[in-house]
């Protein structure tokens, strides 16, 4: 025997919200967001350096993952912020300019 109240209805039933977009406007942008896209930008840049190096100019591997590590370590030290606020600060200069 199904106890009492087992199959009602639920008495209030949240409507779904519609699915959220997402339009890019760079007025828009937080500084978070505007530093994402600068370091992964770096990154893609300094990662095609070193692979052409490697390729062409015979950089080894033991090379590559030195400056890896080096690169690991200087991010991870007191130093660290402070670059990245030099790289972000020559990145808005550079954009800054009318060329």
């Amino acid at each position: 025997m199904p106890l009492p109240g087992l199959l009602a209805a639920p008495a209030h039933r949240p409507h779904p919200s519609p699915p959220r977009t997402f339009h890019y406007s760079p007025e828009r942008l937080t500084r978070k967001e505007s530093t994402l896209f600068v370091s992964v930008s770096a990154v893609l840049l300094l990662g095609l350096l070193v692979y052409l190096l490697w390729r062409y100019a015979r950089l080894s591997i033991w090379h590559i993952g030195v400056c890896v590590l080096f690169g690991y370590f200087l991010a991870t030290s007191t130093v660290g912020p402070h670059l990245g606020r030099l790289i972000s600060a020559a990145v808005q200069y550079l954009a800054g300019l009318d060329l």
